[in-house]
């Protein structure tokens, strides 16, 4: 019976984090919500904002939120269908970012930040970055950064109430986004991607998504979309190396908003118990991949792509130890399923 329970948590949460890293709003400067759950190659109409629109945060695939330029803000619990009015920041707003479905940040053009941590019903003045702001990103409830129309980065860990100078990014910058406390990308109104590694102190050119970019937002450190003004959609599976079409919005696109990454999605989708025993290397592989379960016997090793794709499956294993030749699978990121006679165990890897 425990087995069986663990099995099914391990597969749902598996298939919330694949569906999570998928789905990604877009938003008209009309209010006219768009989604796709399938990485940007079809999108669905799912309901109208009905207000003038400067930005959207999905923190969540369900709760997300939208503004206008005056400071309206309006929330969704149902995936855009409806929108309800749920309180004014009462200033100019120029970007938003909701790391929760209950914590929140606008920032004015001018770098005035005010915070909610009731999902946009009250907010408080918390601090001033004290420069121009093209826009702001919150990986976590505390840990914020912000960057100019030039590219200098900025870096609060104490929810907005004060900030640091962290480093320049040196390129005109028409978004920004960090999906982890220390990753984070910048685009070009042109399409070039520089990335941060070390919470953008330093940056460097990772890619070009060779279009017209009107905004950026990733799921997570290697997963992420830009889109057009005109709404065509590209995205990356490779932290912003590579970036691929994957469809068209077919509408005006002012913000895009992908739906992050659940925190610890696949690190808690394993026990310890099988933490310890189940080991899974070299990551990143050039093409030979190595399983290790120490104390336990191989059933079957499945790898998924991140769009949840099944590229390799085999139950050919007689014994605790495996060597998988992965030379023919394309450079990304994927997911290894491993069974075992004391359950499942996933781990994500990266081939090169």
């Amino acid at each position: 019976m425990f087995r069986k329970s663990l099995l099914f948590c391990l597969l749902i949460g598996y298939s919330s984090f694949l569906s999570s890293q998928n789905t990604a709003y877009v938003v008209s400067p009309s209010g006219d919500i768009k989604q796709t759950t399938n990485g940007g190659a079809t999108w669905s109409i799912m309901g109208d904002a009905q207000q003038t629109t400067q930005d959207m945060s999905f923190p969540t695939e369900l709760t997300g939120y939208v503004a206008s330029p005056s400071g309206d803000i309006k929330q969704t619990t149902d995936g855009g269908a409806t929108w309800s009015i749920v309180g004014d920041a009462q200033q100019t707003t120029e970007k938003i970012s909701f790391p929760t479905a209950s914590t929140g940040y606008v920032v004015s053009p001018s770098g005035d930040i005010k915070r909610t941590s009731n999902g946009g019903v009250t907010w408080s003045i918390v601090g001033d970055a004290q420069q121009t702001i093209r826009d702001i990103s919150f990986p976590t409830e505390t840990t914020g950064y912000v960057v100019s129309p030039s590219g200098d980065i900025k870096q609060t860990t104490d929810g907005g109430v004060t900030w640091s100078i962290m480093g320049d990014a040196q390129q005109t910058t028409r978004s920004l986004s960090f999906p982890t406390e220390l990753v984070g990308y910048v685009v070009s109104p042109s399409g070039d991607i520089k990335k941060t590694s070390n919470g953008g102190v330093t940056w460097s050119i990772v890619g070009d998504a060779q279009q017209t970019t009107e905004d950026m937002s990733f799921a997570s450190e290697l997963v992420g979309y830009v889109t057009a003004p005109s709404g065509n959609i590209k995205q990356t599976v490779d932290g912003g190396i590579t970036w691929s079409i994957v469809g068209s919005a077919s509408q005006t696109t002012d913000a895009i908003s992908a739906a992050r990454e659940t925190p610890n999605s696949t690190e808690n989708l394993n026990s310890n118990r099988f933490e310890e025993t189940i080991k899974i290397h070299p990551v990143p592989t050039h093409g030979q991949l190595q399983v290790d379960a120490e104390g336990t016997t191989l059933n079957s090793v499945i790898i998924q792509s991140v769009q949840g794709k099944v590229v390799f499956s085999s139950s050919d294993f007689s014994g605790s130890r495996a060597t998988l030749d992965i030379s023919f699978l394309s450079a990304g990121v994927y997911y290894v399923e491993v069974r075992t006679e004391n359950g499942p165990f996933v781990q994500k890897i990266i081939k090169e």
